[in-house]
Parts: structure tokens; C-alpha cells; sequence
């Protein structure tokens, strides 16, 4: 089967899907015992809860970081700082019937990448996620060379059955490896669900292990958790397994960086019934939890105050799709969460972190010239980062 005709498997059951998630009713998870998950290297249980002694994540980023601001800490032996944009393009099927606005998404999506990459504040890493066509994968590769990035991913065998792309400017360093690593079962099938699977969508992280001027050697990676309210479980241990990733990379890497579209609700404007409050509250439980656990600092909590920057990624403005314009029908539209995420990680070598800025970007309508009023290019926004990656002096 082409992987034309895979994508079109794919879009006919995540409208399935979609039109399942409007129905409360038939969306109830059955109870099921606790999740083992391999992760290719050992079995471990998937958490369900919060760990008891685990701070909030938020708080725990917030305490981190401000720690890691301390003027006391002295000369630095080495000193990085790296800017890392994450944005889910959302370029799925051109069919009309699918997405009637894909043609003309297309020069918005060039203009808008052309302008954040060129711009002074250009970040060093932009990772994406939806990049399912093979003439946007194209289009990324073009404006890649034209702006100084490398790809990581130049295969579109990778990228067509990933969605996901990472590029790096030239001049800020040096790629030593990458690869993909894809979250498994505890069958060793693919970690995903049925619509995935039929439509030949693999997830996992994708990443690079970057060695910087002064030195320091990142992990930068970028991961788009499995949808929909009901498949909380399968994110839970696609979590898990992230988790495992990063402690058996840690010893060869300072730091690590992972951002992308999580698909975990940190933070909700409103609650829609009783489905999207269960997603909602198993989001929490994971952001809580495990990402607390595994030490990883939400790099826009970590600057931003909840009551006065609520750093939504969720556009609910955009209608450009069948499933949303199903969702929306049915009553059930976007809601404001926050489900896309930088994270920082110290890897216990000596190297510190400080998220010096962080912001939501992507998140106004692009305007082609000649035109009154724009479009979004995504029913996401994009979240950017400032960090400074550095190590004391020894006295």
C-alpha cells in the first residue's frame, strides 16, 4: 500500500476517532491493571499516580531555575546559551475533504518559518511536529539550506511516518548523532493505537546529541504524544519510556532538551464535560508526576507566572480540518490548554541550567500580501525558550 493511501487510512479512523471522542458514552475506559512497558533496554511500570513525595512540576521548574539564577555561583568553565523553538504545524492530508485550506497554508507556513528564522532572535534549534507531507518536508529542507539549519532528519523515510523534524542553525554546533527511538509495547509492537498503526504512524523521539563550541554536548530531541482524550493510558507509558530514554542517554550528554506537542494538559482555560475533565485530570498526573520525578524543568513555567501568563497552546480558533470541524459541530471545540512543552534536564555532570525567557509564538494569523485579515497555521501555537547551559569553575 502507497503512503498515499496509508495517510488516507489514517485520516478516515482519526475521524472515527473524533466523532467516538463526541460521544461520552462510548469513550469510557475500562479498568485496567497496571501498565508494563518495555523500553528496549528493561521493564518498568508505568506511574498512574503522583508520587507521593514528588513536587508539582511547575513548582519544582520554578524552584530549579531560580536556584540556578544565583549571582554566588562564580567564573564558568563553560558557557552556552541556546535558543529552542517547538511549534506542531499541524500540515496534514491536502485532500479538500480533509483540509480544505492546505494550498493556501502552504506559502503562510514558508512566510512565517522564513521570518522566525531570519529574524534577531532566530532560534538555534525549531523542532516540529506534523510534517506528514512530502512537499512541506521539501519546502522545510529548501528554507533549511537557505537560512543556515541542518536538518537531522533529511530521510523522508523518517519523517513521512513520524511527522517529526528538528533544525539546527549551522554555527551553533555540531551534530555527533541521531537517530529515532520508538516507544514499544510490551509485545515489542509499536506503542500507538489502531488508527496509528493503520495509518503507519511510529512514535517515539526523535533526536541529536549536539556538541556545542564551548564544549558541552546537549541532547536535543522532540517527541508527538498519541491524541484524543481516551488513549491517556497510551501517552502514560509513551512517557514513561521517554523517561527511560533520557536516564540511559544522560551519561553521555550535560543536558538535555526535549520539546514538542505532549499532548498532556498542564494547564485548561474550562473543563467540557465529563471526558475532557478525565483528560484533563490524567494530564495533570502526568505533568505532576512524572515529569517532576524524571527531573525535568518546564522551561516556560519555569519563568512564567500561571495567573498572569497562562501560556495556552491550544487554538480554538482554527476550523481547517475534518476532525475539528467535526469537534466543533458536535459542541466540543478546542479548549485553551497547554499541551506543548519545552523541558530541560540536567544531566549530573556538572553542567547547570537557567531558562532565562521563555513565550508562546505562532500564535497570530499570518497575513500573504494583499490580504485584509489572516489565517493561523495551526490549531497549535508554538512555544520558545532561552536557556543558558553552563558549568562553574572548580575552586
Amino acid at each position: 500500500m502507497s503512503r498515499a493511501a496509508l495517510r488516507c487510512v489514517q485520516n478516515l479512523f482519526c475521524t472515527a476517532a473524533v466523532l467516538l471522542a463526541a460521544c461520552p458514552a462510548l469513550a469510557l475506559e475500562r479498568p485496567q491493571a497496571p501498565a508494563r512497558v518495555c523500553t528496549g533496554y528493561f521493564t518498568v511500570a508505568a506511574p498512574a499516580e503522583l508520587p507521593e513525595r514528588a513536587l508539582p512540576t511547575a513548582l519544582a521548574s520554578r524552584r530549579r531555575n531560580e536556584a540556578r539564577a544565583r549571582p554566588a555561583l562564580g567564573p564558568l568553565a563553560a558557557s552556552t546559551r541556546l535558543r529552542v523553538t517547538t511549534f506542531n504545524a499541524n500540515k496534514i492530508n491536502r485532500s479538500v475533504l480533509n483540509n480544505p485550506t492546505y494550498l493556501d497554508s502552504r506559502p503562510r507556513f514558508a512566510a512565517e518559518i522564513r521570518r522566525h528564522l531570519g529574524g534577531p532572535k532566530a532560534p538555534d534549534v525549531l523542532v516540529l511536529q506534523e510534517i506528514w507531507e512530502k512537499p512541506d518536508h521539501q519546502e522545510i529542507l529548501d528554507l533549511a539550506a537557505e537560512l543556515g539549519y541542518a536538518p537531522i532528519a533529511a530521510d523522508w523515510d523518517v519523517v513521512g511516518v513520524t511527522g517529526l523534524q528538528i533544525l539546527l542553525r549551522a554555527s551553533a554546533g555540531t551534530v555527533e548523532r541521531s537517530g529515532f527511538r520508538e516507544f514499544l509495547s510490551p509485545t515489542d509492537r509499536p506503542e500507538n493505537v489502531f488508527w496509528e498503526r493503520a495509518g503507519g504512524v511510529r512514535r517515539g523521539v526523535l533526536s541529536a546529541v549536539v556538541k556545542f563550541p564551548d564544549g558541552q554536548r546537549g541532547l536535543i530531541g522532540t517527541l508527538h504524544g498519541t491524541p484524543l482524550e481516551f488513549h491517556a493510558d497510551v501517552r502514560a507509558r509513551q512517557m514513561a519510556q521517554l523517561n527511560d530514554f533520557l536516564l540511559t542517554t544522560g551519561p553521555s550528554v550535560d543536558f538535555a532538551v526535549i520539546a514538542g506537542d505532549f499532548n498532556i494538559p498542564a494547564d485548561s482555560a474550562e473543563s467540557a464535560g465529563f471526558l475532557q475533565g478525565r483528560f484533563q485530570a490524567k494530564g495533570r498526573r502526568l505533568y505532576d508526576g512524572l515529569f517532576a520525578s524524571a527531573g525535568l524543568v518546564d522551561a516556560f513555567r519555569a519563568v512564567a507566572d500561571a495567573d498572569r501568563e497562562p501560556g495556552y497552546t491550544t487554538n480554538p480558533d482554527v476550523r481547517h480540518s475534518l476532525p475539528l470541524r467535526l469537534l466543533a459541530r458536535a459542541g466540543m471545540p478546542i479548549q485553551r490548554e497547554r499541551i506543548d512543552f519545552v523541558f530541560v534536564r540536567e544531566a549530573g555532570s556538572g553542567t547547570l541550567l537557567h531558562v532565562e525567557q521563555s513565550h508562546v509564538v505562532f500564535d497570530q494569523p499570518v497575513r500573504l500580501p494583499g490580504e485584509a485579515t489572516g489565517q493561523f497555521l495551526s490549531d497549535h501555537f508554538g512555544v520558545g525558550a532561552l536557556i543558558h547551559a553552563f558549568r562553574p569553575s572548580k575552586r
